[in-house]
């Protein structure tokens, strides 16, 4: 189950900053700096935003599998087929609901206390995201506090998932953590060659070892 740790010391940091934000604002405002002062505007809007974590990797990986067992429950739909075609947020409801924002994106709600806080936003897979998509995951990314790399056992480290990561190497220094799922399907001695594998190829592209 995901868990949020809030601190009052944290809390206060926080509406510190926010409160910053927003005399920064009032002052670009005063000397007539719009392009400064709309970009504080933005910042302060996503400091009110619950925390992004963005889940990434190639289509068939288990990303939706994996949120579910994060979650604790069978929010979002899986199989052996591509299941998310679309990009989607899933973010806190009093009901469970899914609605389409536009071709790219659907927003579904449920009832998880934790949602309140996080908005997980599950990707399109690697291979499969077009450019539209990937402008949107772009855009997410740079507001991500977190992201989940899924790869899949059955083929870790494929030619779309190193794309993608050199994507978030050129652009975002992100927090990672590197998900080998499938690993009830492989023998120990698999995942004793599979392990070293990601970690040779992720260090090629990072300069360090991952969190797997």
């Amino acid at each position: 189950m995901l868990e949020i740790a809030k601190t009052e010391a944290k809390q206060d940091n926080f509406s510190r900053v926010v409160r910053l934000l927003d005399d920064s604002k009032g002052f670009f405002y005063r000397i007539a700096d719009v392009a400064v002062e709309k970009k504080v505007s933005e910042m302060e809007a996503q400091m009110q935003e619950p925390l992004y974590i963005i889940v990434a990797g190639e289509y068939n990986a288990g990303k939706s599998s994996f949120i579910n067992a994060l979650c604790g429950a069978d929010i979002l739909p899986f199989g052996p087929t591509p299941s998310t075609h679309k990009i989607t947020l899933l973010t806190y409801g009093e009901n469970i609901s899914s609605d389409e924002v536009d071709d790219h994106q659907c927003r579904m709600t449920y009832p998880l206390e934790t949602l309140k806080d996080i908005t997980i936003v599950d990707t399109p897979g690697t291979n499969s995201i077009i450019t539209e998509h990937q402008a949107i995951t772009e855009g997410f990314i740079h507001r991500a506090e977190l992201v989940l790399f899924v790869t899949s056992a059955d083929g870790p480290f494929t030619e779309s998932e190193r794309v993608f990561l050199q994507l978030l190497k050129g652009k975002w220094g992100r927090k990672m953590i590197v998900i080998l799922n499938k690993i009830d399907m492989k023998t120990e001695e698999d995942i004793n060659e599979i392990l070293p594998f990601i970690e040779k190829n992720f260090y090629r592209i990072f300069g360090f070892e991952p969190k797997i």
